[in-house]
């Protein structure tokens, strides 16, 4: 399971939150929807062929040498700037969306460069936004 999440949100410090969404129709869903933990990856300009293939076709999101297992055996991805590993606290469904709320159990730094947003449905860097 792997998609690109566009509404990432942190709800609170103490203890650290984040929640996003996901469409229950997506085909990440059913993974997801029985899943204890996630990683939450941040991707950098170097990473815009990846953003572009988690948002595509599920059964080529995942190509081997991107990725490795962490101990809990989530697949934790190569070459991104940063790595939040996830449990998932609640999931709340709402239409035929649901907004996941997740406890931060780990982070990671990973590789610095631009951070790659998606605005205006493409993805851009910070330097083009302004």
């Amino acid at each position: 399971m792997g998609f690109t999440a566009t509404s990432v949100t942190s709800l609170g410090a103490t203890p650290p939150l984040v929640s996003f969404n996901v469409a229950r129709g997506s085909s990440s869903w059913p993974s997801l929807e029985k899943a204890e933990y996630v990683a939450l990856h941040t991707l950098g300009l170097n990473n815009l062929e990846l953003a572009n293939r988690m948002a595509a076709d599920h059964t080529k999101r995942f190509e081997p040498a991107d990725w490795s297992l962490d101990a809990r055996g989530i697949p934790v991805l190569h070459g991104v700037t940063s790595v939040l590993i996830l449990k998932i606290r609640q999931i709340v469904e709402v239409e035929s969306n649901a907004v996941v709320i997740c406890d931060v159990v780990e982070g990671f730094v990973g590789t610095e460069q631009s951070p790659l947003l998606y605005h205006q449905r493409s993805y851009v860097t910070v330097d083009k936004l302004a």
